[in-house]
C-alpha cells in the first residue's frame, strides 16, 4: 500500500512541484525595494500625472541622473488605492538575462510570497537564454494573475540596456504581461525599446526631464526640511542654477549648510561655470567632509553594497557601522530596508567616487580591498559579487578558482548554466585553454543546446587532462562525452568512448573510479544492447558511492535494461528514484530525461492514464526548452498508447509527426526507425501493404543494416517482418522475425520476443504450418503469462487479437489468452462471443462467460447472444438458456423472429406469423402466455416483464438488452471481405475475417425452421454469403502456395452444393494446377451429369470450355 500511495503521488503530483528557489544563489535585497530618501516631499502638482500611470499599459520616464524620478515613483506607492506594485532596482550585472529574470521574479515575490516557483524551475532549467527567454518570459506571466491589478517598476534600466537580448524581453513581457499589470521604465537615456504599438493603440505614457523639474516653490519645500530658510529669491536663484535638477538641489543644500551663516555671500559664487553642477556639488560635498568620512567613501566604493560587518572585514574599521549611520543622515546613502542594515550609494555619488579612489590610491591597494572583498562576499554566499570583485582586479586564479570551487553546488545544481558560462567566458582565452577542469566545465554548459560544439570542448578538456596527468578529470571530461553520446542515441561513438573510460580508471584504484568505470561500462552495455552485462553491472554500480548527476544516469541506464528484459515493474522503481533526486527536483531538463524512460515503461505496461500524462508533458518540456527529441518521444508514445487503444488514425498520426523532430534533434538513427514505424501505422490504418513494401523495400533493408542499440535492431527487424508478412513477402519476413526472435531470446528480451513470437506464429498459419504456428504460440503465451506481459513492443493488434483468439480455440494458455481480449478487446470480444459460446472446451466456454458477465456489469446492461446458423441457441449474460425453457415451440419460434428482426412488430403480423390458422380471441391468449413464456427464459431480473415489449399493439425487444447474433456477425464480416474498401485484400485481417466467418457457418439458418417463410429469403441470403466467402478462401490460399488448404476448402464447398458452377469451376482450376487432372474431369463428369438429372440443364460454355482444354 505504502509503494502505490508513492507511486500515485509521483504520478499525480511530479508536475506541480514545491517552490525550488535558487537557494543558493543570492539575492540582493536593496534590489527590490524603492528608494527611501531621508527629509523628501510629497509634489501635488505632480498627483495627476502620476495617477494617469494607472490608465497606460506602459510609462517610461527618462531624464538625466539626479533628477527625482525613483524618489517621485516610490512617493506614488503611498498614494490611496495605488495597486501592489513590484519594484527591481537594476544593476550592471542584471545585464545578464538569467540575473534579470531572477531579480523579476523576486520583486513578484515581494508582493505576493506565492508566486515563482513554476518560474523559477524554469529559469533553472534553461541552458541558453538567447535562444529560450521566451519561456522563461512565457512563465513569469503564466504565473501571474489575470484579474489583480498591479505595477512594475524597473528602475534605472539604463544600467542593462546594452545587452542586445534584454529588450526582446522586455518587448515579450511587455505585449503579454496580464492586461491589469504596468509597467513603469525609469532611464536616464531613452529605453531601447520598439513600443510603436504601444503608442498607436495609446497604452504609451512618455514622461521627460522637463515634467519632473523642481519648481522654486518645491525647491522652497525641500530645502526647509535642511533646516535652511530660503527666500523667493533665493529659491529662484537656486532654481536657475540647478534648472530645477533634484541632486543638485540636495546637494547645494548639503552644500549651503556647511557655510553655516556664511551660505549667502557662496551662493551668488555657484555658476555654471564648471561642466557639470553635480561634479563641482560632489566635490565641494567631498571636500567638506572629514579625512576620516573621505577615507571610508572611497574605500568602500568599490564594494557592492554596504553593511558594518562588510566594511569592518574590507577595511578593518570597528567604526563602521557608526560611519555608515552618519552618512545616512546626511542623506548620502539609502537604506535597503528598515529592518536590514544594508545601506547603498546612489549610482552618481558611487561612479564619482570609485574615480576618484582608483585616481588617488595605489593599485595595490585596491586589489588588496577587492580581495578581502571577494573574502567575505564568497563566506556570505555571494559568489557572483566576490567573483565581480574578483574580474574587477583581474584576478583571475583566485577568480578561476572559485568558479571550479562553486561550479556544481552553486551554479550546476541550480540550474545557472547561463550564469556559469558567462563567468567563464570572462576568463582570459589563454588562461582557460591551459585549464582542463574550466573547459570540463564550459562543456557541460554547452551539451544540451550545442551538442557538438560540447563535444569539441569536452574532448580538448580530457586531452589537457591526460597532458597534466589528472586521471579523474580525463575520466570526467569522457563521461560528459559519453552522455552527448547517449543523448544522441549515437551507439558507435557511445561504445567507443564507454570502452576507454576503465581502461583509463584501472589506474586509480578508489572507489570513486570504480564507480565512474562501472557507470560508463553499463552505458556501454546499453549501447550494445549486453542486456545480461548491463544487469550485472548494474548490480555492482547500485554497490559503490556516486555523485549525483552519475547517480541519475546510472538509475536510467538500469532502468533501460530492465525495460528491455520486460522487467518493468522494477524499471519503474529505478525512474522514480530518479524522479525523486534533488537534481531533478531543481531542474526541468533531468525531468524531461526521467520522463523519456517513465512515458516507455507506462506504456510497455498499458498504464494508458499515466502514460498519456507524462507524454504530454515531455511533449510540453520538450516544446517549453525547444528539445526536438523530447517532444518526438512524446508524440511516439502517444502513438504507442493510441494503438494499445485501438485509436488507429490517431496513433498513425501522432507516429507522423515524429520523424522531423528526430532529424531536427540530429538523430539520425530514431529518424529512420520513425520512417519505419510510419510505413507500419499507414499499413494498419488500410494502406495497401504490397505497395507500400514494393516503395520501401531498399529502405527498409538500409534501416536494418545500420548499427543502432538499445534494442532498435531487434525492435526494427520484428516491425519489418511485420510489414513483409502484411505485403505478401512470407520467406522476408519469416527471415526478419525469426532474427529478432533469435535475438531477443538470446538476450533475455522477454517482451519483445513474446510479441515476436505471436507474429511469427501469424505468419506460420498463413504459410499453412499449423502446427509450428502453435508452436510459436505456445510459447509467446507461456511467457507472457510466466511474467505477467500484456502489451508487447510489436504491437499488431490483428495480429494479437486473433492469435489469442485462436488460443481459446486451441485451449493454449486460454487464461491469459483471455486476460489479454479482455484488456484490450473487450467489447470486439463480447461482440463476437457467439464462435466461442458453442465451444465444447469447457475451460474456454467457461472464461468466455466470465468475459461477458463482466462486461455486462461494467456497461450496465444485460447481453443476449443468439446463434441461428446450424442449431437454435441463447445465452443470457453467457449462460445458455435451455431448450425446455421455452415451454412451447410456438414461445421459441417467436423469439425467433423477434430477434431476426429487432424492429417493432405490429401484433397482427406476429399472430399471423405464428398462429396463422388460430381464432382471434385464442391467438391473442396465446400471445401473450408465449410472452410470459420467453420472459420467464430470459429471467432478466428486477424488471423480467420489461424484456419483451407489447405496447400500443407493437412487440418488441427492449431495446437496452445488448443482442449479438451470430448471423448478423456473419454478414458483417462478409461486407469486409466482398467489399474491402480501403483494405489490403490479401492481408492477414482480411485472412481472419474469412476464417472467422467461415467458423461461424456452422450449417443453414435455423434448420428447425426450414419449411417457415419467414426464414427462407435470410436463409438463402447467408448459403450465399458462405459461398463466395468460401471461394475468396480458396482464391487467397492459392495465391499463398497453399493449394492443400485450397483443397480442403473446395471439397467441403461440394459438400454442401455439388451443383453450384462457381464451386465446381474452380474447383476444377485448382485440382489441375495440383497435377490432379483426372480428378478435375470426374469432377465436371459428376456435375454435368447431377445438373442433367436434376434440373435437366447442360454445363455453361465457359466451363465446357475448360473441360475441353483438360480433356
Amino acid at each position: 500500500m505504502q509503494r502505490e500511495l508513492i507511486h500515485n503521488s509521483i504520478v499525480q503530483g511530479l508536475l506541480n512541484r514545491k517552490d525550488m528557489h535558487m537557494a543558493m544563489v543570492s539575492l540582493v535585497n536593496s534590489q527590490l525595494t524603492p528608494p527611501h530618501i531621508k527629509n523628501s516631499i510629497k509634489r501635488d502638482r505632480l498627483q495627476e500625472l502620476g495617477l494617469s500611470i494607472l490608465s497606460h499599459r506602459v510609462t517610461t520616464i527618462t531624464a538625466p541622473a539626479g533628477y527625482g524620478k525613483s524618489v517621485w515613483v516610490a512617493s506614488l506607492l503611498q498614494e490611496e488605492e495605488w495597486p501592489p506594485t513590484a519594484w527591481l532596482s537594476l544593476e550592471r550585472y542584471n545585464g545578464d538575462p538569467s540575473f534579470f529574470l531572477y531579480h523579476l521574479i523576486h520583486a513578484f515575490k515581494k508582493i505576493n510570497p506565492e508566486y515563482g516557483s513554476q518560474s523559477l524551475r524554469t529559469l533553472n532549467s534553461l541552458r541558453n537564454l538567447k535562444q529560450d527567454y521566451f519561456i522563461a518570459a512565457s512563465a513569469i506571466i503564466q504565473e501571474l494573475p489575470q484579474d489583480q491589478e498591479m505595477v512594475l517598476v524597473l528602475d534605472d534600466y539604463h544600467l542593462i540596456d546594452q545587452n542586445q537580448l534584454l529588450p526582446k524581453i522586455m518587448e515579450y513581457l511587455i505585449r503579454r504581461l496580464p492586461l491589469r499589470t504596468h509597467i513603469i521604465v525609469i532611464s536616464r537615456t531613452p529605453p531601447k525599446l520598439n513600443l510603436h504599438q504601444e503608442l498607436l493603440k495609446g497604452e504609451l505614457l512618455e514622461i521627460s526631464s522637463q515634467a519632473l523639474l523642481f519648481t522654486p516653490e518645491e525647491i522652497r519645500e525641500l530645502l526647509s526640511l535642511e533646516g535652511l530658510v530660503l527666500s523667493t529669491e533665493d529659491c529662484t536663484y537656486i532654481h536657475h542654477c540647478t534648472e530645477g535638477w533634484a541632486a543638485g538641489v540636495r546637494l547645494l543644500g548639503l552644500s549651503l549648510k556647511q557655510f553655516g551663516g556664511n551660505w549667502r555671500n557662496n551662493l551668488s559664487s555657484l555658476t555654471g561655470k564648471h561642466t557639470a553642477l553635480y561634479i563641482y556639488l560632489s566635490h565641494e560635498l567631498f571636500n567638506y567632509l572629514t579625512r576620516e568620512l573621505q577615507d571610508f567613501l572611497l574605500d568602500t566604493a568599490i564594494l557592492p553594497y554596504l553593511e558594518p560587518i562588510l566594511c569592518q572585514e574590507v577595511l578593518g574599521d570597528t567604526r563602521s557601522e557608526e560611519k555608515i549611520h552618519e552618512l545616512h543622515l546626511m542623506g548620502l546613502l539609502s537604506q535597503v530596508e528598515s529592518n536590514t542594515t544594508i545601506w547603498r550609494f546612489h549610482h552618481l555619488i558611487r561612479e564619482f567616487l570609485l574615480e576618484r579612489a582608483l585616481n588617488i590610491r595605489s593599485p595595490e591597494y585596491i586589489v588588496s580591498l577587492r580581495r578581502r572583498a571577494a573574502f567575505h562576499l564568497e563566506k556570505n554566499g555571494h559568489i557572483d559579487q566576490a567573483l565581480e570583485q574578483l574580474a574587477a582586479c583581474a584576478d583571475w586564479s583566485k577568480a578561476a578558482d572559485l568558479i571550479l570551487a562553486y561550479a556544481e553546488p552553486y551554479f550546476l545544481e541550480n540550474g545557472c548554466h547561463n550564469a556559469l558560462y558567462s563567468w567563464i567566458k570572462t576568463l582570459p582565452v589563454d588562461y582557460l585553454n591551459s585549464h582542463h577542469q574550466l573547459l570540463y566545465y564550459k562543456g557541460i554548459c554547452l551539451r544540451d543546446n550545442h551538442p557538438q560544439k560540447a563535444q569539441e570542448i569536452l574532448s580538448r578538456a580530457a586531452a589537457r587532462a591526460r597532458d597534466k596527468g589528472d586521471v579523474k578529470g580525463e575520466i570526467r571530461s569522457l563521461m560528459a562525452i559519453l552522455a552527448v553520446h547517449i543523448f544522441g542515441n549515437d551507439s558507435t561513438r557511445s561504445e567507443a568512448v564507454a570502452g576507454r573510460i576503465p581502461v583509463i580508471a584501472s589506474s586509480l584504484k578508489d572507489s570513486w573510479a570504480q564507480g565512474f568505470a562501472l557507470v560508463a561500462a553499463l552505458g556501454k552495455a546499453v549501447s550494445e544492447d549486453d542486456l545480461k552485462q548491463g544487469l550485472y553491472l548494474s548490480r555492482l554500480v547500485a554497490k559503490t558511492p556516486l555523485e549525483p548527476e552519475w547517480q541519475f544516469y546510472y538509475l536510467l541506464l538500469s532502468g533501460v535494461v530492465h525495460y528491455r528484459l520486460g522487467n518493468l515493474d522494477t524499471a519503474r522503481q529505478l525512474a522514480e528514484k530518479a524522479l525523486a533526486l534533488p537534481l531533478v527536483q531543481k531542474s526541468d531538463r533531468w525531468l524531461g530525461v526521467a520522463y523519456v524512460l517513465l512515458s516507455g515503461i507506462y506504456c510497455a505496461k498499458g498504464e494508458i492514464r499515466p502514460a498519456i500524462e507524462i507524454s504530454r508533458q515531455l511533449i510540453q518540456l520538450g516544446h517549453k526548452y525547444n528539445i526536438p527529441h523530447q517532444i518526438a518521444y512524446g508524440h511516439r508514445r502517444l502513438a504507442q498508447v493510441y494503438l494499445l487503444q485501438g485509436k488507429l488514425v490517431e496513433a498513425r498520426y501522432e507516429s507522423e509527426l515524429c520523424s522531423e523532430l528526430w532529424l531536427e534533434a540530429n538523430n539520425g538513427a530514431m529518424a529512420r526507425h520513425a520512417d519505419l514505424e510510419t510505413i507500419f501505422f499507414r499499413i494498419i490504418t488500410g494502406e495497401n501493404a504490397k505497395n507500400s513494401f514494393q516503395e520501401k523495400q531498399d529502405f527498409i533493408k538500409i534501416i536494418l543494416n545500420k548499427q543502432s542499440g538499445y534494442g532498435s535492431k531487434d525492435y526494427s527487424l520484428s516491425i519489418a517482418g511485420v510489414i513483409a508478412r502484411e505485403a505478401g513477402q512470407m520467406e522476408q519476413a519469416r527471415q526478419w522475425l525469426e532474427e529478432s526472435a533469435a535475438s531477443s531470446e538470446k538476450k533475455g528480451a522477454k517482451q519483445l520476443l513474446a510479441g515476436t513470437l505471436l507474429n511469427l506464429a501469424s505468419l506460420y498459419l498463413l504459410l499453412g504450418d499449423e502446427s509450428n504456428a502453435d508452436h510459436k504460440l505456445h510459447k509467446a503465451l507461456g511467457l507472457a503469462q510466466a511474467n505477467k506481459i500484456d502489451t508487447f513492443w510489436d504491437w499488431h493488434p490483428e495480429t494479437v487479437y486473433k492469435m489469442c483468439h485462436r488460443a481459446l480455440l486451441k485451449s493454449i494458455y486460454p487464461q491469459w489468452a483471455l486476460h489479454i481480449l479482455q484488456r484490450w478487446f473487450s467489447e470486439r470480444i463480447c461482440e463476437e462471443a457467439n464462435l466461442f459460446l458453442v465451444n465444447n472446451d469447457e475451460n474456454t466456454h467457461n472464461a468466455i462467460t466470465t468475459l461477458v458477465q463482466n462486461y455486462a456489469q461494467f456497461k450496465g446492461v444485460p447481453i443476449i447472444h443468439a446463434n441461428f446458423m446450424g442449431g437454435f441457441q441463447v445465452f443470457v449474460n453467457g449462460v445458455i438458456i435451455p431448450a425446455t425453457h421455452w415451454k412451447t415451440k410456438k414461445a421459441e419460434n417467436l423469439f425467433k423472429y423477434l430477434i431476426l428482426d429487432r424492429r417493432p412488430q405490429s401484433k397482427e403480423k406476429i399472430l399471423s406469423l405464428i398462429w396463422p390458422k388460430t381464432d382471434d380471441p385464442a391467438s391473442d391468449a396465446n400471445l401473450r402466455m408465449a410472452l410470459t413464456h420467453i420472459r420467464q427464459a430470459l429471467n432478466l431480473s428486477p424488471n423480467s416483464n420489461d424484456s419483451i415489449v407489447l405496447r400500443r399493439g407493437m412487440i418488441y425487444l427492449n431495446p437496452e438488452i445488448k443482442v449479438f447474433t451470430d448471423y448478423e456477425l456473419f454478414v458483417s464480416l462478409s461486407k469486409k471481405i466482398l467489399y474491402p474498401i480501403g483494405r489490403d485484400t490479401n492481408s492477414l485481417e482480411q485472412l481472419h475475417l474469412m476464417e472467422n466467418a467461415a467458423r461461424l457457418y456452422q450449417g443453414e439458418l435455423l434448420p428447425d425452421n426450414i419449411y417457415e417463410d419467414w426464414t427462407s429469403s435470410q436463409r438463402h441470403k447467408l448459403h450465399d454469403l458462405y459461398i463466395q466467402i468460401q471461394l475468396k478462401r480458396i482464391e487467397a490460399y492459392i495465391q499463398s502456395a497453399q493449394p492443400s488448404r485450397a483443397l480442403e476448402i473446395y471439397q467441403s464447398c461440394l459438400a454442401i452444393d455439388p451443383m453450384d458452377e462457381r464451386i465446381v469451376k474452380i474447383s476444377m482450376e485448382l485440382l489441375i494446377s495440383n497435377g490432379q487432372r483426372h480428378k478435375a474431369l470426374q469432377l465436371y463428369k459428376d456435375f454435368a451429369q447431377g445438373l442433367a438429372q436434376e434440373y435437366g440443364l447442360e454445363p455453361s460454355a465457359e466451363i465446357k470450355s475448360l473441360y475441353e482444354r483438360i480433356f
